[in-house]
């Protein structure tokens, strides 16, 4: 499906393509099954099971036009299946096994009316179990309202058929990468995954999940006493690039009752009146090895976080999201990098 929107275009309308209960994968719109085959290729990569899942059922489509952009979301339920990953790709007939494991997928994606590519995107895979839970489905319905809303737009100006984007304050390294990235349709899409509030770093995405993890073993070599336990995500997202997978976290870190060597230990409880660190990262990782291509990790106690502080936080921050590794790069994709 291709729809057209004008300049004249001022009202968001809704296609009544909205359906509850299960619907037949051929009544999907062309977007929709588009989206349906991102929801699949995002499972793959980031939870890398060794046997390949396939889609059981669609629980619930909608697809809207809205002001900017046409918005999809998906409810799917996937299955293991008795065919390997890759065997997968070659064999799309492959049974599912009878009592195999199931995840429960929420999809959200934006479009771009004529090309339909992706400008953001939400994805969300778990065991159906904890799918029911309230707190998982506020976050679901929370993460894919926030991808409906407009986005500000860059000024644009045509000339032929390239784009180029008025950027002022960002350096010459940044134009280009983004007048390549436009050229061969490789527009990065934001994972909009900002969380507040308390959530275990199980429910957190894979690269996510590995970035946690990572800021938690820089903390630890501290000169601690005590063992400190993530508890709440601040923010958290993630950026899909021409030059890599860009995480932006920040974090609460408390103290445990636990000695610093037992900082992996689930069982270690919060201390009374504990410290509390409020724990910055950001990383650019390579697609596939998910090996880390620049970090920047600040931890400061929670009640001595100046302003000053946070804008140092997002300058650095700034700077690893530019970083590249020229091995990374998509083919044909002519990446301007800084020499260092």
């Amino acid at each position: 499906m291709t729809l057209a929107a004008g300049p004249w275009l001022l009202v968001s309308s809704l296609l009544v393509l909205g359906v509850l209960g299960s619907v037949p994968e051929e009544e999907l719109s062309e977007l929709q099954t588009k989206a349906v085959r991102l929801v699949m290729e995002n499972f793959h990569r980031k939870n890398n099971p060794k046997n390949g899942y396939k889609l059981s059922t669609i629980e619930q489509e909608s697809e809207y036009e809205l002001d900017d952009g046409l918005f999809v979301s998906l409810e799917l339920t996937l299955k293991q299946t008795k065919c390997q990953k890759e065997e997968l790709k070659a064999n799309p007939n492959c049974k599912m096994t009878r009592d195999g494991k199931t995840y429960s997928c929420v999809g959200c994606f934006k479009f771009e009316f004529w090309e339909q590519k992706v400008l953001s995107r939400y994805v969300h895979c778990i065991p159906p179990a904890r799918a029911i839970q309230e707190r998982i489905v506020n976050l679901r319905r929370d993460n894919c309202k926030a991808l409906r809303k407009p986005k500000k737009q860059t000024p644009v100006y045509n000339v032929g058929s390239v784009s180029f984007l008025r950027a002022a304050s960002h350096s010459l390294e940044r134009i280009a990468m983004g007048l390549a990235a436009g050229m061969w349709g490789l527009v990065s899409a934001l994972l909009v995954l900002g969380v507040w509030g308390s959530i275990s770093l199980q429910e957190l995405p894979g690269v996510q999940q590995k970035a946690a993890k990572l800021m938690m073993e820089d903390f630890h070599k501290k000169d601690l006493k005590n063992s400190f336990r993530f508890t709440s995500v601040i923010k958290a997202t993630e950026e899909e690039s021409t030059t890599g997978m860009f995480v932006n976290m920040e974090l609460l870190l408390k103290q445990t009752v636990c000695r610093k060597h037992l900082w992996k230990s689930s069982n270690c409880q919060i201390a009374a009146n504990p410290v509390t660190f409020n724990c910055f990262a950001c990383f650019k990782f390579e697609y596939q090895s998910l090996e880390v291509i620049s970090q920047f990790i600040s931890c400061i106690p929670e009640k001595k976080l100046t302003s000053a502080q946070k804008q140092t936080r997002e300058n650095k921050c700034e700077e690893v999201s530019q970083k590249a590794n020229v091995k990374s790069r998509f083919p044909g994709v002519y990446s301007f990098l800084k020499s260092e």
